[in-house]
């Protein structure tokens, strides 16, 4: 498991631009989401897209992660409502409020 410290850290130095330190955290944080967004019941061959789309709107929304809660949860919960929205594009849940996926 990561160290919270190790990843508030990285975030820190990337919201004051360092671009690498954030690369980091998804270096070290991908293989298990990746494994979280399967257990959800995403097809393998979509698994690292949802991942990686995942990361992306993290880096966007930064601005909106509060630094006294933990990364990693807020990061799940971005990968469940994708997982969500993915699920609406292939037909099988009712459809979903797609702005919820970074709250």
């Amino acid at each position: 498991m990561v160290d919270q410290v190790w990843i508030e850290e990285r975030i820190k130095r990337t919201r004051e631009g360092d671009i690498d330190a954030f690369g980091e955290v998804v270096q070290e944080l991908q293989a298990s989401l990746r494994g979280f967004v399967a257990m959800l019941g995403v097809k393998p061959e979509d698994t690292s897209d949802i991942a990686q789309e995942t990361f992306v709107l993290a880096y966007k929304s930064l601005d909106k992660y509060e630094q006294d809660r933990s990364f990693s949860p807020w990061l799940r919960g971005i990968a469940r409502n994708l997982v969500r929205r993915w699920r609406v594009e292939q037909g099988k849940s009712e459809h979903s409020n797609v702005e919820e996926i970074i709250d």
